[in-house]
């Protein structure tokens, strides 16, 4: 089944970074015009009082990995504990701010699944052959549309182009995982 999940980057374990805001309503709109269901997934330490917070965006579910592992913000340490929920999760699409974190991460993850990456994306259309993913060009002078042929596709969403997503009140139910080990460099 196609599933969307969001990677949400957190700023001292008791808020969200206002860039993931952007990447949830990015998210919420690709899943309703596709028909498709949207997870949230929080890595952190020490940040099960914010996965409360984070469960009233909406989604299926809130994938939440509390692990002192994440006390620094490397993507050696993100990237295999995402890549097992990514698999475990049969994610289509995963999402993430374009900052600078999401700028490390996002792309090593694309790598470790093998997975379409699309950078800076700014909206998508559907195609007579599938999804177009807009991303600027040139300063943003020119519009590219990109196409993605792998089973997972991984994006990340220029946050200035999205409205930050509100709380809708429902209460999304909270998965607790076991974090990956890191990568070894």
């Amino acid at each position: 089944m196609s599933k969307v999940i969001v990677f949400l980057e957190v700023k001292d374990s008791e808020a969200l970074r206002p860039a993931s805001l952007h990447a949830i309503t990015f998210a919420r709109s690709l899943s309703q015009s596709l028909g498709l269901s949207y997870s949230l997934v929080l890595l952190g330490n020490n940040i099960l009082g914010l996965a409360e917070t984070v469960r009233g965006y909406g989604a299926d579910q809130v994938y939440v990995v509390d692990n002192p592992l994440f006390s620094e913000s490397f993507a050696e340490n993100f990237v295999p504990t995402l890549r097992r929920i990514v698999e475990q999760t049969h994610a289509t699409f995963v999402i993430g701010a374009a900052t600078a974190a999401g700028k490390d991460l996002l792309p090593r993850l694309a790598g470790t699944l093998a997975s379409a990456f699309i950078s800076d994306c700014v909206g998508v259309e559907v195609g007579a052959n599938g999804l177009l993913w807009k991303r600027p060009l040139c300063a943003g002078n020119a519009i590219a549309y990109c196409e993605s042929g792998t089973e997972c596709t991984v994006i990340s969403v220029r946050h200035a182009e999205f409205e930050a997503a509100c709380t809708n009140g429902g209460l999304s139910p909270i998965v607790t995982l076991d974090a990956a080990p890191a990568e070894v460099a």
